[in-house]
């Protein structure tokens, strides 16, 4: 018992260590290709083109990394084959929801769609959450204080669902067999990226020091991938 024990520990801390560098090379390779062929498209009077931009990046992206994680995930799961074609799939779904909500590659203010109202369902939203959350913090304003707090995590909990639901969901599909309890992965994701978002948000990146940005970047990307690979391990536990 006690060498299963050692076995599986052995295995775990090699599977999350292998996991957390390949993924996070995954996604640095992947945002540098997918971000020059996303900015071939952003850049442009066209939110078709942008929105299209946001597609190619979230597959490349997906591509990468569903790659790299399939490479790790072969040694606990039988069949990881369809690992790449969720992770494309999460990963493009992902993106492109947040592009639409959250447009932080728009490069243009005018559209040639002026019905266009990129986050128009997220303002909508918030501009109720404004309305119950101010008189109950006493008129506090966005920049500080309580309503800060309310209001980001508010938007971190939207990212979270908007980044972390297809992403969590796709990897579910595909390890649902193997893995029963592999739904928690659903939420490990979204409440991952909620966390992440949470504490960007609150941290002044524009003014942060370029040494201590560098880390917050490499700490972000480091939590990100292991998360998920430690809740992979704790599932593949025989008796977690």
């Amino acid at each position: 018992m006690d060498s299963e024990n050692s076995d599986f520990k052995t295995l775990g801390n090699s599977f999350v260590i292998g996991w957390v560098v390949k993924t996070i090379v995954a996604i640095i390779a992947g945002t540098a290709m997918g971000g020059a062929v996303n900015q071939l498209l952003v850049c442009s009077p066209s939110v078709a083109r942008e929105l299209l931009g946001a597609i190619l990046l979230g597959m490349i992206m997906g591509a990468f990394v569903g790659v790299a994680q399939s490479t790790q995930l072969s040694k606990i799961v039988r069949d990881p084959k369809l690992w790449v074609i969720a992770s494309i799939a999460g990963w493009t779904i992902a993106i492109f929801l947040f592009e639409i909500n959250w447009p932080v590659f728009r490069c243009l203010t005018s559209s040639n769609s002026p019905s266009y109202r990129p986050g128009a369902f997220i303002h909508t939203i918030h501009n109720l959450i404004d309305f119950i959350a101010r008189p109950m913090l006493k008129g506090q304003t966005i920049y500080g204080g309580i309503y800060k707090l309310v209001t980001t995590f508010y938007a971190a909990c939207l990212i979270g669902v908007t980044l972390g639901l297809p992403q969590g969901a796709g990897q579910w599909w595909v390890l649902r067999k193997e893995l029963p309890r592999s739904s928690k992965l659903i939420w490990i994701y979204t409440l991952n990226w909620a966390a992440v978002f949470f504490i960007l948000f609150n941290i002044d990146l524009i003014n942060l020091n370029p040494i201590l940005l560098v880390g917050l970047i490499i700490i972000v990307l480091i939590e990100t991938a292991a998360a998920p690979a430690f809740m992979l391990i704790w599932l593949h536990k025989p008796d977690g």
